[in-house]
């Protein structure tokens, strides 16, 4: 047996009015594009590392220009420069990390903290830096660390040595390319769902159920310049050709994948469902296609790298994963998994956990350039690894009136007989997946306005080229609602008996309710807990937590800076746990010592809520202060 990782590194195209809109790049810059490879390097390892060119392109900003970036752009000023609008932009992104993040009790405290002096705010802005650097650059920066508290020089100090550790990243790559330690693959320029740009007819062939978007155009020539430009980039970097690459999305088609070859790509790879589709069921041996291999990734072994082992201590979760894996001696397990966004819900932030595994596995693991077994593939089906459809991207309101927008924009170019490469590299820019990802249901973010803006812009600038009136409908947001479609708030008061049952149906009427069926639902496909309910009395908190109770081994409550160990039945310093067809918590409101605080339970299996903590103040009218 030998194991094939393909970590996938990705971010869109955030730039807005010549800056970077959103700092994403740069934090898994100093985080998990640097830490990633160095673990195979340091285990002396093997694996497949994917980096979309639109991620390269950000990156080299950063090396030369790093003040383009908004967040950058403000953070490296003194607050007292700051009006209320960018102190506000700036809190709303550090208020975004994760909690397993967070580097030590001190920010936590500033986190929770309503009103900053000059010197606490720069202080919680050289924490949350910290808090997102990787181990690697901790270790470098551990005297720096230590200080504890810091001044407007100690920040532009660090600002100075990540800019510096950032112009390591690309070069790095380049060197483990070099010495055979990785492959590395990249994606059609900004992440498109490259089928649907070839025929929008491949949702319906994919799923006949999907609402396709009207009038459509075929966007075949945009599909050749994301592929033209990404290899340029690639050499542009690397010095050598692309040769293999990650679909967006794992998404493919024959007509797709005949492109590839014609562009001299050897190597892609795909989910196993769009095998088992394609009429084939050993998704552990690779395959080859039109003179193309791709290598099918194991959903399962995938997922619970994705999403479940962070719940679990480290040990006992690569034990669950080596017992997992086939034995046979030409299977070819293929993990490809999401290369950053995992890690900051593991603790630690995945790095324990990643050098352990391939230290275990380290004789099995291979480059996609290792492989010289396939087997040849008759047909293939089109799809995407979410569901073997492309239903996450189009055919909802939302999605389609995005898709309905590129179409009369593109139509409107066709006519005007103008040709403008400008207004070409908005229409790639404007096909990224990420906008169709975050419109409609399935996802969530806080920053679901800023994707929208970013969209919208994009087609807006091409009207701007092309000297057009711009569509009013385009300065309208398409995401129509705000709050997130997994959370209904409490709506009245709630003082239900602790029985672990639901007993009278008035008992948890007007409750909350976290639906944790709908978080990350696309991608899990194991939910212990499928709904929170919580709400508050006078005197007491209220949690129910509803699903598969047999499988919960342990309850440990997160309030108020501390960790309480609970059972699934107990009374105790003022909690009381009672579990029978439902877990029941009820807090007694005066063990908690502040106003405001962030709870959330570690059950064994999982950790909820999914996505991070809920955050209450119990002495406020509680319609307004339950949020995450």
């Amino acid at each position: 047996m030998q194991i094939h990782f393909l970590w996938h590194m990705h971010q869109p195209l955030y730039i807005k009015d010549n800056k970077i809109d959103m700092p994403w790049v740069f934090l898994h810059a100093i985080k998990d594009y640097f830490d990633m490879p160095y673990l195979i390097d340091k285990t002396n390892s093997r694996a497949t590392f994917n980096l979309t060119a639109t991620l390269i392109e950000q990156i080299k900003i950063y090396e030369k220009e790093p003040l383009r970036d908004r967040f950058l752009s403000l953070w490296i000023r003194e607050p007292h420069q700051l009006n209320s609008r960018e102190r506000r932009y700036i809190l709303k992104v550090i208020r975004a990390v994760n909690s397993n993040l967070i580097i030590n009790r001190r920010l936590k405290e500033l986190l929770e903290s309503d009103l900053l002096s000059d010197r606490e705010f720069i202080d919680l802005e050289v924490l949350f830096m910290l808090s997102w650097c990787g181990r690697y650059l901790k270790e470098e920066l551990r005297e720096f660390i230590q200080q504890g508290r810091y001044t407007q020089s100690d920040k532009e100090y660090l600002f100075n040595r990540l800019i510096d550790f950032i112009k390591t990243i690309l070069p790095y790559y380049r060197k483990l390319l070099d010495r055979g330690v990785i492959s590395l693959f990249t994606t059609p320029y900004s992440h498109p769902i490259l089928p649907l740009l070839l025929d929008m007819n491949c949702a319906e062939e994919a799923n006949p159920n999907t609402t396709l978007p009207k009038n459509p155009i075929e966007l075949r020539d945009d599909a050749i310049l994301h592929i033209e430009k990404s290899k340029k980039i690639y050499k542009e970097t690397f010095n050598r050709d692309a040769i293999g690459l990650w679909p967006a999305e794992g998404a493919v088609s024959s007509d797709s994948i005949a492109l590839y070859n014609r562009y001299g790509i050897k190597y892609i790879a795909t989910d196993e469902e769009i095998l088992h589709r394609s009429g084939e069921s050993n998704h552990h041996r690779v395959y080859i296609k039109d003179e193309v291999i791709i290598f099918f990734r194991d959903h399962a072994l995938s997922d619970l790298i994705g999403f479940k082992y962070r719940f679990l201590d480290i040990d006992r979760a690569i034990d669950d994963f080596i017992s997992q894996l086939p034995n046979g001696d030409r299977d070819i397990v293929s993990i490809i998994v999401d290369g950053e966004n995992a890690w900051e819900f593991y603790r630690g932030g995945g790095y324990d956990f990643l050098e352990k595994l391939y230290l275990r596995l380290q004789d099995k693991m291979i480059r996609a350039e290792d492989i010289q077994d396939t087997t040849q593939l008759e047909k293939i089906a089109s799809g995407s690894w979410i569901y073997g459809n492309f239903n996450t991207w189009v055919g909802d309101s939302e999605k389609n009136l995005a898709w309905e927008y590129l179409f009369n924009a593109k139509a409107k170019y066709l006519n005007s007989g103008v040709k403008d490469s400008r207004v070409d590299e908005k229409f790639l820019l404007a096909e990224c997946s990420d906008w169709f990802w975050w419109y409609g249901e399935g996802h969530y973010t806080d920053f679901a306005e800023e994707f929208d803006e970013l969209f919208r812009r994009h087609l807006i600038d091409i009207y701007s080229l092309m000297k057009a009136d711009i569509p009013s409908e385009l300065f309208i947001p398409i995401i129509k609602e705000k709050r997130p479609s997994f959370i209904d708030e409490p709506t009245n008061p709630i003082s239900p008996t602790i029985d672990g049952k639901f007993g009278s149906i008035f008992e948890w009427y007007g409750a909350g309710l976290i639906d944790e069926r709908k978080i990350y639902s696309t991608m899990d496909r194991v939910k212990y807990i499928e709904k929170i309910y919580f709400g508050m009395d006078r005197e007491n908190l209220y949690f129910a937590l509803y699903g598969d109770i047999k499988s919960i081994d342990k309850i440990v409550l997160f309030i108020d800076n501390k960790t309480i160990e609970l059972t699934k039945d107990c009374n105790r310093d003022g909690i009381v746990v009672k579990t029978d067809t439902i877990i029941e918590i009820k807090i007694d409101k005066s063990i908690i010592k502040k106003d405001r605080v962030s709870i959330k339970f570690d059950l064994g299996v999982e950790i909820v809520p999914s996505f991070g903590e809920l955050s209450i103040d119990k002495n406020c009218n509680y319609l307004d202060n339950w949020f995450v």
